[in-house]
């Protein structure tokens, strides 16, 4: 999970002299060097490592025991995009948004977050952009049978609920209820309570200003508990075949619209009817 680590330097070329020389002991040795134009503190940095990865820098033009920086890697750009939505939510400085750094290789897709104490943080994935598949359903109108007999049809494996409530006065769509019909269909159910819609957006939505209910809903996005359950969202869609599920037929007219759209912008949509 860590995937490199960087320290500030008085003289970032005396260090490469001694790392080169201390460190070749050890199978390590300079793998590439980023300029300062190329650099956020306008220094030269010197990447150590093994096998084509270097996992070790040292950069001039920052003060020396300041610039520390950790790098932990993560296996989708969705994660790293999810990274920079939680910390800046947990109170932290944004650092460089997240997005391609293709000075670095061609698929290094990071962004950066100082921490309370100014420590650059990142998260970055080295892989290829992949497509993710994901569904939307809405249970308005329909029954339970016909409810998984849709998803069924999809190949959906797991069904994410994304109400903040997940109570209904239709029969078979309370809770526990639709986690025991979709267990004996052979679909996983997981609830996400923070990422439903707070009751005045839910009370706009029912009075259709659904702009208003978009403000709402984005504001709900800005908080810890949902930025963390986005993250998790991404890892849950990731792992196999998912479908957001709210009560709205039409998905122009719910939140798990602008909430896919803004915790999974690339993935590949599919609206299910039931």
């Amino acid at each position: 999970m860590l995937d490199h680590v960087g320290f500030a330097v008085a003289d970032a070329e005396r260090s490469r002299t001694f790392y080169e020389q201390a460190l070749a002991p050890l199978g390590i040795s300079l793998i590439m060097t980023v300029t300062p134009e190329q650099t956020q503190s306008g220094g030269t940095a010197h990447g150590f490592g093994s096998d084509g990865n270097p996992f070790f820098w040292v950069g001039d033009n920052e003060r020396v025991g300041e610039g520390t920086h950790v790098a932990f890697a993560v296996e989708s750009r969705a994660l790293v995009d999810a990274f920079h939505q939680c910390a800046l939510a947990a109170g932290g400085t944004d650092n460089g948004a997240a997005g391609l750094r293709p000075h670095c290789h061609p698929h290094y897709y990071a962004a950066f977050v100082l921490d309370p104490d100014g420590i650059n943080i990142e998260a970055v994935c080295h892989k290829p952009e992949q497509v993710m598949r994901l569904f939307t359903i809405g249970y308005e109108g329909a029954t339970q049978p016909e409810l998984i007999a849709a998803l069924k049809k999809a190949a959906v494996e797991r069904v994410i609920d994304v109400r903040a409530v997940p109570l209904s006065r239709k029969p078979g769509f309370s809770k526990n209820v639709l986690a025991a019909g979709l267990k004996d269909a052979g679909i996983d159910y997981v609830h996400l309570k923070a990422l439903g819609t707070p009751p005045e957006g839910r009370e706009a939505a029912r009075k259709g200003r659904f702009d208003e209910m978009e403000r709402i809903y984005a504001a709900q996005l800005e908080t810890v508990e949902a930025a963390a359950q986005s993250a998790q969202l991404v890892e849950l869609a990731r792992e196999r075949p998912s479908a957001l599920l709210c009560f709205e037929r039409d998905p122009a007219h719910c939140h798990r619209t602008p909430l896919r759209l803004a915790v999974l912008p690339q993935a590949d949509v599919t609206d299910l009817y039931a």
